[in-house]
Parts: structure tokens; sequence; C-alpha cells
């Protein structure tokens, strides 16, 4: 036990040493924060300062995503002793859903390029005004072709109703089941038979005022049974 503690105590001396001789100190080396519901993109700032005694420069950024992008201090790269800047990150949302973890990496002064003197992580949580659960609804070729059921529930603060759904008729038939209006639905969803391989995808689409969530798609699939399942039959 002391040992692993003694190591793991090393490794935070070695980041923080790395850090102090880096030269700039963030308030926060990590952020997390959680989108609007209707936000098209997510705006975090990390605060730093030189505690160093001589001039830093930040000579590159990497925010590793297209979706990223980073701003310093409204372009400027070198800090005077004492002196402090932010890096600013925008995160454009589009189709993202659920927790995003991203990273930013950052060169200092003469750092080699295949080594960043310094990391920043973001979290990002996007909520799902719209859950479809579960995603995909399975059945063995040449098992019953029992109903299985697409649980959606809403959860965007007003209500959101079903409009229309689509699944392929030649292939499967459903029922849509409303247990709360603009809140819960059952979609019940029934091959017509599962003699062959299918995969037919779903389309539900809502009255949601946000065009991100608007339609959503979930699967139904006809497959071989899977290992698992073969290995438990009597």
């Amino acid at each position: 036990m002391m040992r692993a503690w003694n190591a793991a105590a090393m490794f935070v001396l070695v980041s923080a040493s790395l850090v102090r001789a880096a030269g700039l100190e963030f308030a926060e080396l990590r952020k997390e924060t959680r989108a609007a519901i209707d936000a098209k993109s997510v705006i975090v700032d990390f605060p730093f300062i030189n505690k160093n005694g001589r001039p830093v420069t930040i000579t590159k950024s990497d925010a590793k995503c297209s979706c990223l992008t980073v701003q310093i201090s409204g372009g400027k790269f070198t800090y005077a002793p004492g002196e402090s800047g932010v890096i600013r990150t925008t995160m454009a949302l589009g189709n993202l859903l659920g927790p995003q973890e991203k990273t930013i990496d950052l060169w200092l002064d003469q750092a080699p390029p295949d080594k960043p003197s310094m990391r920043l992580d973001l979290v990002v949580q996007i909520p799902n005004v719209i859950s479809l659960e579960p995603k995909t609804v399975h059945w063995d070729i040449g098992g019953k072709p029992e109903p299985r059921t697409i649980h959606i529930v809403m959860d965007g603060g007003k209500p959101i109703h079903v409009t229309n759904v689509t699944v392929p008729e030649e292939s499967f038939r459903y029922e849509l089941k409303t247990l709360e209006a603009g809140k819960r639905y059952d979609l019940v969803v029934t091959p017509l038979d599962t003699k062959s391989p299918l995969l037919g995808r779903i389309q539900v689409e809502t009255d949601c005022s946000i065009s991100k969530y608007k339609n959503q798609q979930a699967f139904a699939q006809v497959r071989k049974p899977v290992a698992e399942n073969v290995a438990n039959q009597p």
C-alpha cells in the first residue's frame, strides 16, 4: 500500500513540476459544463497566469477535434512574468448528444513537436431531449417473432409529441402506445417473420421545436443468434 501511495505521490509531484516548469499556472486544467437544450455552441474559458520569472510564449495549440476552436487572449501569445491570459474554447454542438470529452494540447517556448507542454480537458454534457431505449431491438433468425418495445421519453421541459412513425412495412409492423401525452410513449415493433436476416430503420418524428431533436431513429434487426445466446440454450 505504501509503495502504491509513493508512486501516486511521485506522479502528482512530477506532474506539478512539469506545469511549474512550463511557467503558466491554470486555475483549472479540467472543466465540465452542461449545454443549454437549444444551444448551438458552448464557450469555456481556461484563465492562466505566468508564474515564471521570464516571458513565456504559447507557440501552438491543438484541439484534436474539428468541432472545437481555440482562441488565445485575442491573439496574444507571449506573456511577461505576472501577466495573465485566457484560453477560450468554443465547441460547435451540431448533432452531438450526451457527454463529450475533448482535449486541448499546448506547446510553450521550445517544446518538441511531439511533446506538448500541457493538456487541458473539456467535458460538455449535451442533453438528449428525446431518448429512445433501446436504440435497436433484436430477434434471432428462426426465433419467435415476439413484440419488442422501444421506450420513448421526452425530457425537454415542455411536452413533445410523437407525430409520425415510419417502419419498413414489408418486414415489420408496429403499434404506438401513448403512456403520457407529450412525455412518454411505447413503440411496440414485431417482425412479420424471422426466417432470414433483416435490418429496418425506424423513423420517429416529433413536434419538437429544436431541429436537431425533431426526428429520431432506431433500428429493428433479425440476426444470427449471438454466441452467448446459443451457449445459454438448454
